[in-house]
């Protein structure tokens, strides 16, 4: 299977969701692309709609929760989004690829790669099937408007939401946010802390502020840092993210028993190590918390979906959700000192959050796949006039005669093998004289070569292009030699 993920550097947790799933895809021998759709135009434009979501989270947090406010109105419209309308330039450069490319599934962990696959849909281009991912604990603003064959979805206590914002039931599947498969290996806290090179006998606050270190977040580390003072053993763990900035002022702080970390490709490693987790509500952060098991306690909440995510995080026992007050901060900090406490909250994350949703979302676009793949070959594999009876159709030699039938495109079901989407009639290279039906396999040069039961002699001045079979089922060569020859 030839899978194609999409994603956008709008923050972390789209790409690691993606890597996830592409890191199973891989694991499970399929091959998977994984890039930013926007790259197909240009690197400069993927970087300026990153670089302008991420600056806007970090430097007007307030000004991104008023247009995801503006967002939530304008989806009660009876019309599409402007986000629908900007990404309709993109058609023409998608198109092109894959056209070019071999792709059975397209899975995307972003809204903004959903509308150019919707965009090509509504003009009528032929597109393999399509997977959306949500990364967020809540239905986004325009999810609904977009056109996928299926849609995951965090949690099956959500299904009510998606549904009522206009998404249909048959197409949600409550698989879960993926998450490396890091976050759900076993090691102990001591041999992480020796790994990261901390000392196992002491308590560890983690803070982090997302991938993108936004928010609110200097002054949680400010009350963190000065709360850990007052705690015996206790040291906090600043990780920064992507925010250069906010690095380099904390290291100009100079705190006692604090470690400042920029972007980590370990993360999964300092949770491993830590006793409390203390993070903006990212919709992947969050998650990944949740999957290996460890306190949280969620703060600085940019406003739109990552308030979503505390509510439902919260809501279930999963989290504490606070505002960035001392008093407040200070109060949620004391879950340190209750094991109950952190004890019931690792149980109700658990309960709720799926560790395997990258192998749930694999095995569900082999499914997708396997159908389309058999679809296809219920409507297209057999020649118009034998009814699917002849020889090179039905595989049988008691079958009809091949004279007379018009070869139609399309696969024949014993062409499917383990990877479908290698196998193709060969009649589109067929003068369409005889039947000359057979199966495609995937050449050593990655050019596609044919394999036929039957070559009419006029094929033979195709000879680069026939297939690397005998009548007799005996290869030849370098598959290069027309069979009508032998």
């Amino acid at each position: 299977m030839d899978a194609l993920i999409l994603s956008c550097g709008t923050g972390g947790g789209h790409n690691a969701a993606g890597n996830a799933v592409t890191e199973e895809l891989r694991r499970r021998g399929h091959q998977a692309a994984m890039f930013n759709p926007y790259t197909l135009h240009s690197e400069h434009l993927a970087d300026r709609i990153d670089n302008f979501y991420i600056k806007a989270v970090q430097k007007a947090p307030a000004a991104f929760g008023a247009v995801y406010s503006a967002g939530q109105l304008y989806r009660r419209l009876p019309f599409r989004s402007p986000v629908y309308f900007a990404n309709y330039g993109m058609v023409p450069v998608m198109e092109e690829y894959l056209a070019r490319n071999h792709v059975d599934v397209i899975i995307s962990t972003h809204l903004f790669p959903a509308e150019i696959l919707t965009c090509m849909k509504q003009k009528g281009i032929h597109i393999p099937k399509t997977i959306f991912i949500a990364t967020d604990y809540t239905c986004i603003p325009f999810t609904e408007e977009t056109d996928c064959d299926a849609y995951v979805i965090p949690s099956e206590q959500l299904k009510q939401e998606f549904i009522n914002r206009g998404m249909p039931g048959e197409k949600l599947y409550a698989l879960g946010i993926p998450v490396s498969r890091r976050f759900s290996q076993k090691e102990t806290r001591q041999d992480a802390c020796r790994r990261q090179g901390l000392d196992p006998d002491k308590r560890y606050i983690l803070a982090a502020g997302g991938s993108m270190g936004g928010g609110s977040i200097k002054k949680v580390i400010q009350t963190l840092a000065n709360e850990a003072a007052k705690r015996r053993n206790t040291e906090l763990i600043v990780i920064c993210g992507s925010n250069k900035k906010l690095y380099d002022e904390v290291k100009r702080y100079n705190l006692p028993a604090v470690t400042v970390v920029g972007f980590t490709s370990d993360m999964a490693g300092y949770m491993k190590a830590a006793d409390l987790f203390v993070t903006k509500p990212g919709g992947l952060s969050s998650t990944e918390a949740a999957v290996y098991g460890i306190p949280i306690v969620h703060v600085a909440a940019i406003p739109g979906c990552e308030t979503y995510n505390a509510r439902f995080f919260s809501g279930y026992g999963m989290s504490r959700f606070c505002h960035t007050s001392n008093s407040e901060l200070a109060d949620a900090l004391k879950i340190l000192d209750s094991e109950t406490e952190c004890e019931t909250m690792i149980r109700n994350q658990r309960k709720l959050i799926r560790p395997d949703a990258a192998e749930q979302i694999s095995a569900l676009a082999e499914r997708m796949v396997l159908s389309s793949q058999k679809a296809a070959v219920m409507n297209m594999g057999v020649c118009t006039g034998c009814g699917g009876a002849c020889k090179g159709c039905s595989g049988e030699e008691s079958g009809s005669d091949t004279s007379g039938c018009e070869p139609a495109r399309g696969e024949r079901a014993e062409s499917l093998r383990e990877d479908p989407g290698d196998f193709r009639c060969a009649g589109d290279l067929c003068d369409g004289k005889q039947h000359a039906h057979g199966r495609a396999e995937r050449h050593p040069s990655g050019r596609r070569r044919l394999c036929y039961k039957t070559i009419p002699a006029s094929c033979s001045d195709r000879a680069d292009r026939c297939g690397a079979q005998a009548d007799s089922g005996e290869r030849t060569g370098e598959g290069v030699v027309c069979a009508a020859g032998i």
